[in-house]
């Protein structure tokens, strides 16, 4: 089973860093997982986000492009469904 939320991003990059966070907060909070997406190691990521980093994409719903939040992230998981 995929993971509810895969977030894409790159080393060094501030904003990726700070979705991270919040990602993995909230993940904690709910039990869902999270996977990190390198797009510097994956070309089809690279070829997909580069110009949308960080960008989280919500398994069965929307991808959310930056700068996004809780809120944002809560109404996009209730939109994937259960």
């Amino acid at each position: 089973m995929p993971a509810p939320i895969t977030l894409y991003g790159k080393p060094g990059c501030g904003p990726c860093d700070q979705a991270k966070a919040l990602l993995f907060e909230l993940a904690a909070e709910l039990g869902l997982s999270v996977q990190v997406i390198d797009i510097t190691a994956e070309a089809a990521a690279w070829q997909r986000f580069h110009a949308l980093i960080p960008a989280a994409e919500i398994a069965g719903g929307p991808t959310l492009v930056w700068p996004f939040d809780a809120s944002d992230l809560l109404h996009a998981l209730a939109e994937a469904g259960p």
